[in-house]
């Protein structure tokens, strides 16, 4: 996947930038411990940068760099068009959040 491939060298350049003792920090979702068809793409994408974050921590570790992972909340979002609108989906969302939280 393309967006994987930039966000890879991306990261990379940008490391050569931060400061040993520096704070990385990814943006992962709720949304990849649950199955919804047609976001698959987007679910492995987002369990591919958790699972990279935990791997450069221990590559960091030794320059003293923190690694993260940032969840965002559970939100109705129509994923281009495939849950436009979708009360089902909205309704799962909303219920799904408040059990997450």
């Amino acid at each position: 996947m393309l967006i994987l491939k930039e966000f890879f060298s991306l990261t990379q350049k940008f490391l050569l930038l931060l400061n040993d003792g520096g704070r990385l920090a990814n943006i992962s979702s709720k949304l990849i411990i649950i199955s919804f068809p047609n976001v698959s793409k987007y679910a492995s994408m987002k369990r591919t940068i958790e699972t990279y974050t935990k791997c450069l921590a221990r590559k960091l570790g030794n320059r003293q760099i923190t690694t993260n992972n940032v969840v965002d909340e559970a939100i109705a979002i129509d994923f281009g068009g495939a849950y436009n609108n979708n009360t089902n989906t909205n309704t799962f969302t909303k219920n799904l959040s408040r059990k997450l939280n």
